[in-house]
């Protein structure tokens, strides 16, 4: 977990906001049910390094370089084994119907109960990156404004 532990940690330096918080935590969530032999793997090694220099040249764009990396940490994630289906054809040729009470059945969304949560977890996520960086960017544009303004009327003396 070095790797990722460093770049959790520049992301924290970086800004210590509550959303970022929640970010690091699902992160660090994500990364525990990951492939370890992904997330021991040069690839995803060079992958951290990389978004990790990035954020230190483009610290406003921190957000999309961490969603990089939490995609790609997601999309490793371990499967769940899929228990074996529900019905098994005897050898003599009768059905039996298990009453398995551990098979995820999908709800009415036509989700599993995992399926459901993770969603639910992404769009946690989701929401809050889409915020913290609205925030940002309004900050700048702010910010900017007034070095407009005040460029402006300097021009004008």
């Amino acid at each position: 977990m070095n790797a990722l532990l460093q770049f959790l940690e520049l992301c924290w330096q970086k800004s210590k906001s509550p959303e970022m918080k929640i970010i690091l935590q699902k992160a660090e969530n994500y990364y525990t049910k990951a492939r370890p032999d992904y997330t021991s793997s040069l690839e995803f090694q060079n992958l951290v390094t990389c978004k990790m220099n990035d954020i230190v040249k483009r610290p406003c764009s921190i957000y999309v370089f961490m969603k990089d990396v939490i995609d790609e940490i997601k999309a490793r994630r371990l499967k769940k084994h899929k228990p074996p289906s529900k019905s098994h054809k005897a050898s003599n040729g009768s059905v039996h119907i298990s009453s398995n009470s551990d098979v995820a059945e999908p709800g009415p969304s036509g989700y599993t109960k995992e399926e459901g949560e993770d969603r639910a977890q992404k769009d946690t996520l989701e929401a809050v990156v889409d915020s913290a960086e609205s925030a940002y960017v309004e900050r700048q544009i702010k910010k900017l404004s007034k070095v407009l303004m005040v460029s402006h009327l300097c021009s004008r003396e």
